[in-house]
Formats: structure tokens, C-alpha cells, sequence
């Protein structure tokens, strides 16, 4: 089996918008997490914008917080264990893609103090 090749099409500037729990969302916002693992059901592709908007699962509504994120490398499902059907998106900072900046801090460890 061939391994997937990344995907480098920089002429792609979709923006892409996505539910994100609570513990994920502060760990995209504070730096520690700068991939996703996501069913492979949209226009995924380098260059493309996240807006990840912080969802909360037991009240089943927004936060009203929310990141934008660069993608920077797609690997999709179908090789190397990565199921068919899903893909693992590697992430920037809109800065830290052009080359500057660093990700904004989350502010606290612990998950659910990151919910306003």
C-alpha cells in the first residue's frame, strides 16, 4: 500500500466552521492540541480556515467562544490505521501560518473554567 501523500494545495481559502467540546477547545486556544481528528465530510484541504466555536455537549448550545485555525496538512483515513472515512488535520494559528505569533493562552488547566 502506497502511503497518502499531503495534501498542498495552498489555492484552497475555504472556511470551514465546526462544533468543538469544551476540553478540546481549550487545548486548541491554548496551544497543546494543533491537530483534529474529523469524519472526512468536508472540503478539507490545505490552506483552508477553521472557525471552531465551542460547543457544550450537556446544555446542547454555544459558548459563544471560538478560534480560527489554519489547516496545514490533511491526512486522510484508508492507511496507517486512520479509518476510511475520517482525517487528522494539522493546525496553526492564523499568524503562526503566515510565520509569527504564538497560540493565545487558555488561562487554566482545567477544561471547564475555559466555558463563559
Amino acid at each position: 500500500m502506497t502511503p497518502p501523500e499531503p495534501d498542498r494545495s495552498d489555492a484552497i481559502q475555504a472556511v470551514i466552521e465546526l462544533k468543538c467540546w469544551p476540553e478540546f477547545f481549550c487545548a486548541i486556544r491554548d496551544g497543546s492540541k494543533t491537530f483534529e481528528f474529523r469524519c472526512d465530510d468536508r472540503p478539507y484541504a490545505v490552506g483552508a480556515e477553521l472557525w471552531l466555536h465551542e460547543w457544550d455537549p450537556g446544555s446542547l448550545t454555544y459558548t459563544g467562544e471560538a478560534e480560527r485555525r489554519r489547516i496545514t496538512y490533511v491526512m486522510r483515513g484508508g492507511g496507517f490505521g486512520l479509518p476510511e472515512g475520517y482525517c487528522i488535520l494539522g493546525l496553526a494559528t492564523i499568524d503562526a501560518a503566515r510565520g509569527q505569533g504564538a497560540p493565545e493562552p487558555c488561562g487554566t488547566p482545567d477544561f471547564w473554567a475555559c466555558i463563559h
